[in-house]
């Protein structure tokens, strides 16, 4: 699952329960990506891998 957060003018959206807290800043660890089409939106990466399974580049084993 995902949170949608507007912090600020920024929108972020992390994974929930990670294995690690995300800092809602674009100076993240997990190097947040910001949107080409959107600006101030900010996709952040999971610790544990879900976007992989999620676009099915991953299958549970």
């Amino acid at each position: 699952m995902w949170a949608v957060q507007q912090i600020g003018g920024e929108i972020h959206i992390s994974p929930l329960e990670d294995l690690r807290p995300h800092d809602h800043s674009p100076r993240c660890w997990c190097c947040p990506i910001e949107d080409s089409q959107y600006p101030d939106v900010w996709t952040h990466n999971s610790l544990d891998g879900r976007e992989r399974y999620e676009s099915g580049a991953r299958e549970l084993s």
